[in-house]
């Protein structure tokens, strides 16, 4: 299957914007920092993929939108941000995860496309109060997603036809998928256009709203998408 001039187009545009390579196989997670968010699951799937597999892949890890105050990289001494570096350095992959806020110079709503559109494939992985909306981001700019077999998940990616549910927690199965997804990335991109279909057809109006703002003032902000959030807003 050839390659989706659209979907390849866009993911260049983005990266030239981010400053990222532009053949690496990217993996995406921007449901926050706080533990239920399930980030420290998709490093070590991260982790898991670059020695078991040998796979060339990096990590962003978005922080989740309430946390304007930060812009580009993440620095300073945020407890969960401290935990998450840690946590990559013990496992050998300090250098391939990044960690990045959803606001750039642009406002939010540039910043966080921009990470949706650069990204092959995007790690959805709470384990708790689940929120659909970083699903439904990344089938919007239709890209593959890998999510968690929980409450709010499931309702969003189909098995094997949009992306691929994974037990919670189970950073070997993510690695597995996201093997799957580096190895197949024709097969990656047609899941992706699936998901973009999928998420239309549902008449989401996350999906909905991302097509008719300008990108700059997408809607963020969770709590503004009840229907999809399996709980309240997560604590960063």
């Amino acid at each position: 299957m050839p390659v989706h001039p659209d979907t390849a187009t866009r993911m260049a545009a983005a990266r030239r914007r981010l400053g990222l390579e532009p053949g690496r196989f990217i993996v995406l997670h921007a449901a926050g920092l706080a533990p239920r968010a399930g980030a420290d699951t998709a490093i070590h799937g991260l982790a898991m993929l670059r020695t078991r597999w040998g796979a060339d892949a990096c990590l962003i890890v978005v922080a989740g939108g309430g946390q304007g105050e930060f812009r580009g990289e993440l620095q300073g001494d945020h407890p969960q941000l401290a935990r998450l570096r840690l946590f990559a350095a013990d496992l050998g992959v300090k250098a391939q995860v990044r960690f990045a806020a959803p606001a750039g110079r642009d406002g939010p709503g540039e910043r966080l496309n921009d990470y949706y559109g650069a990204a092959n494939v995007v790690a959805s992985t709470p384990w708790y109060a689940p929120c659909g909306f970083t699903a439904a981001m990344a089938m919007a700019h239709a890209r593959p997603v890998v999510g968690t077999r929980i409450r709010g998940m499931e309702g969003l990616v189909v098995d094997g036809v949009t992306g691929f549910l994974v037990p919670a927690r189970d950073a070997e199965a993510l690695a597995e998928r996201l093997d799957r997804l580096y190895r197949r990335p024709a097969g990656a991109q047609a899941m992706g256009l699936a998901g973009r279909r999928h998420l239309r057809a549902s008449r989401s109006h996350i999906g909905a709203g991302h097509e008719r703002l300008p990108a700059g003032r997408a809607r963020l902000e969770e709590a503004q998408q009840p229907e999809l959030c399996g709980g309240p807003g997560e604590a960063q």
